[in-house]
């Protein structure tokens, strides 16, 4: 109320803008009102040296102390001032070596900072990215928002040209246009047909009506018939829409498991880790990626063995797993994805952003980056961390305040999953050792039995599985478990368990792996040829007819050579009249209750040529039969004419 009367010209000044104070004599260090406050009169009158003994919500005590406010200011700064204690300005402080190193690094981050959030098209310049999410735009989003000016233009001129020649065409409504955005990307839609109702893909499983109708037809024999595929994709390896059977391969691994007593290592030396399936394993994530990067590196760090591997999937394309891949996201495998710097915010959904390959390979990258930082010598201490990225494997050692990455050359390889590499890694160990697996996949516990003769004497290996969150953490020895299992079973278990269905191999229908393995077990036969599985390029013929012997076995048909006979006797058997109604039984047949068939046989096209000579053979004979036949011997001749 005072001011103007106590500093006269202050209001005109505040009406010009000046609200602001400067509290030193450079012209660059005003700070705010509010700012200065806190900085000066309220830090002084309100500190402990101060006299402030407690905290009251009394009115009066409320009302005592603003009115006195000023008066205890003016007090305490008249004494710091008396005694000397005002710090006084120092205009050399910014030109110390240290300040201005500082002040640069400072300097630079800022320039980084905003380099990378103002170009979102760092590195592809002709890609569409969202800011927030890092995501590329599909083709079709980008052409709608780069063009959405012009299309707005030409909706418009349209508009008015239409009102300019019908005045009664401006009220109606103006048609809806279909956005293209990122948000409208990976939307699942579902077809449905004139009933409403969503269409399903359908195949027909009964064709042994058609099929049987054929044979007589055309008299073709049924055995000739069931060696060739009656339906478009193997119903004894698939669903009606096409998808690959699959069973529950953990059955598999707690079949095996539970054989042997298994106890938790004494002590760990080396840990070798899936890295995607850790990556899962995190629930609350930083909200950036350098932060994920650094809280990932705790995490490795955090265990009590001097050697880390994290070893992650090689994403090639196209790959034997795309099936599993392409069931396992939302159909946005390809979406292009960019990591501009450590500042970005991961997605929202970071799991299902592990769906998307470009969105691993970047990330795995960025990891890799991320991890050669000097300031993360605390956190690797004197463990040594290996990461495979792509086809290289890293090594990070912090040694002298410095982290130094390297190439380990003896693990480069250009094995695609991971579940072999963790092997690979397993094999370079030195003895003596114990090495964990940490993972909760079958494929690398039956992998690592499978090529258990190939570790080092003197390294145990143990398989950490289950999640702490439901309280299954549990470990497996695995040396123990091959010696009980015996050396030529857990060779052969790789390959029995491609055959009997794993993420790249469909399962046999109805069969599942607990009745072949056990059939593998008492079949010494069966496990040569399993065994000698992936150890050459080309199967020789011996060990091809092993495992076809194998297939009749699981299907019931011992005494059976081939794929082929198996089906024709287990048609016969289940199919063959049995009673008055000889086509009852044929009614119902169910296509995936029989075998595959050979994928060898003769050609249609052979055997069509090979019956066209008969055919032409059996038309000559009758040709000279004729020809040699007396006219009293007509009606026999005929006969035998007819029968030829």
């Amino acid at each position: 109320m005072n001011m103007e009367d106590t500093h006269p010209g202050i209001t005109e000044l505040f009406e010009n803008g000046s609200i602001s104070i400067r509290r030193t004599k450079k012209s660059f260090s005003r700070i705010p009102i509010d700012l200065t406050l806190e900085q000066t009169i309220n830090k002084d009158a309100a500190s402990s040296s101060s006299g402030v003994a407690a905290i009251t919500n009394s009115p009066s005590a409320r009302t005592k102390w603003n009115k006195s406010h000023h008066i205890r200011m003016t007090i305490v700064s008249h004494l710091y001032n008396y005694l000397g204690l005002n710090r006084k300005q120092d205009a050399s402080r910014e030109t110390h070596s240290h300040r201005i190193k500082k002040d640069t690094t400072l300097l630079h981050k800022i320039i980084d900072f905003i380099k990378s959030c103002r170009n979102p098209f760092t590195g592809n310049d002709r890609q569409l990215v969202n800011i927030s999410s890092g995501k590329v735009a599909s083709h079709a989003t980008q052409q709608f928002l780069l063009t959405t000016r012009e299309k707005g233009e030409s909706m418009r001129t349209k508009f008015i040209q239409r009102c300019t020649s019908d005045p009664s065409a401006f009220p109606q409504p103006i048609p809806r246009q279909k956005l293209v955005t990122f948000s409208s990307e990976g939307v699942k839609v579902k077809k449905k047909g004139p009933d409403n109702k969503i269409l399903q893909t359908r195949m027909e499983r009964d064709l042994m009506g058609r099929l049987l109708a054929i044979a007589v037809e055309k008299k073709i024999d049924m055995n000739t018939v069931l060696s060739y595929p009656l339906t478009p994709i193997p119903l004894c390896f698939s669903h009606l829409d096409g998808t690959i059977n699959t069973t529950p391969k953990s059955t598999l691994l707690n079949s095996l498991e539970k054989r042997n007593i298994s106890s938790d290592p004494s002590k760990v030396d080396v840990k070798i880790i899936d890295g995607f399936f850790l990556l899962h394993l995190f629930v609350d994530l930083p909200t950036t990626f350098g932060k994920i990067a650094r809280y990932i590196l705790n995490k490795l760090c955090g265990t009590n063995c001097k050697r880390v591997d994290l070893v992650f999937d090689q994403i090639v394309t196209p790959s034997i797993k795309d099936i599993e891949r392409d069931r396992r996201s939302d159909g946005d495998r390809d979406v292009p994805f960019i990591i501009t710097g450590p500042n970005q915010l991961r997605p929202n959904d970071f799991l299902k952003a592990l769906r998307n390959d470009n969105f691993k390979i970047e990330f795995i990258k960025f990891l890799v980056d991320s991890f050669d930082d000097d300031s993360l010598c605390n956190i690797i201490g004197d463990k040594t961390v290996r990461v495979t990225e792509g086809s290289s494997c890293y090594v990070f050692i912090a040694t002298d305040g410095r982290v130094l990455k390297e190439i380990d050359e003896r693990l480069c390889s250009t094995h695609e999953e991971a579940d072999s590499k963790m092997i690979a890694h397993l094999t370079s160990i030195p003895s003596p050792a114990n090495v964990v697996l940490r993972t909760s996949d079958t494929d690398v516990f039956i992998v690592a039995l499978g090529n258990i003769h190939k570790i080092k004497s003197g390294v145990n290996v143990f398989i950490e599985l289950g999640l702490a969150s439901k309280n299954t953490i549990r470990f497996v020895d695995l040396t123990s478990l091959s010696k009980r299992l015996g050396p030529k079973l857990c060779k052969s278990l790789p390959g029995f368990h491609a055959l009997t269905g794993c993420d790249y191999t469909p399962s046999f229908a109805y069969k599942g792996k607990m009745r072949p393995l056990s059939m593998l077990e008492k079949n010494g036969d069966a496990q040569t040829a399993f065994g000698k599985l992936g150890s050459m390029e080309m199967l020789s013929e011996a060990t091809i007819k092993s495992i076809e012997k194998f297939v009749c076995e699981m299907y019931g048909t011992k005494g059976a050579e081939s794929v082929n006979e198996s089906r024709f006797a287990l048609f016969m058997k289940v199919y063959s009249p049995k009673g008055k109604h000889p086509m009852a039984s044929v009614k119902g047949i169910d296509g995936s209750l029989l075998p595959p068939c050979d994928v060898t046989p003769p050609t249609l096209h052979s055997m069509a040529s090979e019956a066209e000579k008969d055919t032409q053979d059996s038309e000559n004979e009758a040709d000279s039969d004729l020809e040699s036949y007396s006219d009293e011997d007509t009606d026999s001749d005929d006969s035998s004419c007819n029968e030829n």
